[in-house]
């Protein structure tokens, strides 16, 4: 996937980051399951997120469950951050550097989901 960044007016990334602070005040809510996908709202805000497959091992479905917290919380039990970008048309891009023993982590997580899928 390529990624480019635009430049942002302070006011904008404000913004967004003022949006986001207040979803987080609200309890988070599961609005409904989308195939492998959970959408869930909290406050004005809408997240799309991996749902926690039942028949996954339980690597892959704590890598997931982790991630949904940092999703829906801010940060990772492994004591990563939340890092948000305003990405245009009112929509935030997320992203999360995950210590490397972390099972939420894309060096543990992804090798563990493909071996599972390859079952």
């Amino acid at each position: 996937m390529r990624h480019y960044r635009r430049r942002f007016h302070p006011w904008e990334k404000r913004h967004f980051q003022h949006l986001l602070a207040e979803s987080r005040t609200a309890p988070p809510r599961l609005v409904c399951r989308l195939g492998s996908h959970e959408l869930w709202a909290r406050g004005e805000g809408m997240y799309l997120i991996d749902a926690i497959p039942d028949d996954a091992p339980p690597l892959v479905r704590e890598g997931i469950a982790r991630r949904r917290i940092v999703d829906l919380e801010g940060a990772c039990p492994c004591g990563a951050s939340l890092v948000v970008e305003p990405g245009g048309n009112g929509v935030l891009h997320l992203s999360c550097t995950h210590e490397s023993d972390c099972p939420a982590g894309n060096d543990i997580l992804i090798p563990a989901y493909m071996n599972w899928q390859r079952r």
